[in-house]
């Protein structure tokens, strides 16, 4: 299993015109920050067709839900941006309306699918991944969460 800083590293070398943005990734149009975004810290990444982006929100809530202490927690949403026939500029502004509502979130686009491979496998258009605060991963799902799934992932997160 590939480790989140590798992970992130990666798709920064594999940065050019159409690729992932990091460099100016964040929907304010910051560039991502790694050490201050999610280092040292227990990390849920959801990777989100936006033609999906609410099959997983019972588990969005389920954790928002647990207040994790920012100190310790950080998640992120990568919005897989090519995999939708809306435009760009019309999925970015449905996440700033997100951002609103998880403010903790970071929201980050995956322009050209760099993530599927980097993170090896096939979505299914809503997926969770979990990463301890090394950096490793420690969980995955691929589509809908149960209700058991949620609650194995809220207690995942809760042990590390």
């Amino acid at each position: 299993m590939k480790s989140l800083l590798l992970i992130l590293s990666l798709l920064l070398l594999s940065f050019n015109a159409n690729a992932w943005v990091l460099k100016k990734g964040n929907l304010d149009k910051t560039d991502f920050d790694y050490d201050m975004s999610v280092k040292g810290r227990v990390s849920v990444l959801f990777y989100v067709n936006p033609s999906k982006k609410n099959l997983n929100n019972k588990a969005s809530e389920a954790i928002k839900a647990e207040a994790f202490d920012s100190k310790y927690y950080a998640s992120m949403g990568i919005i897989d941006m090519k995999s939708s026939w809306l435009p760009n500029a019309i999925i970015t502004s449905s996440l700033k309306k997100k951002q609103k509502k998880y403010p903790r979130t970071i929201y980050l686009r995956d322009l050209s699918k760099s993530m599927h491979g980097i993170l090896d496998f096939k979505p299914k258009g809503n997926d969770i991944f979990v990463f301890n605060a090394e950096g490793e991963e420690i969980y995955r799902h691929l589509g809908k969460l149960d209700d058991a799934e949620i609650k194995k992932v809220v207690s995942v997160i809760k042990t590390e």
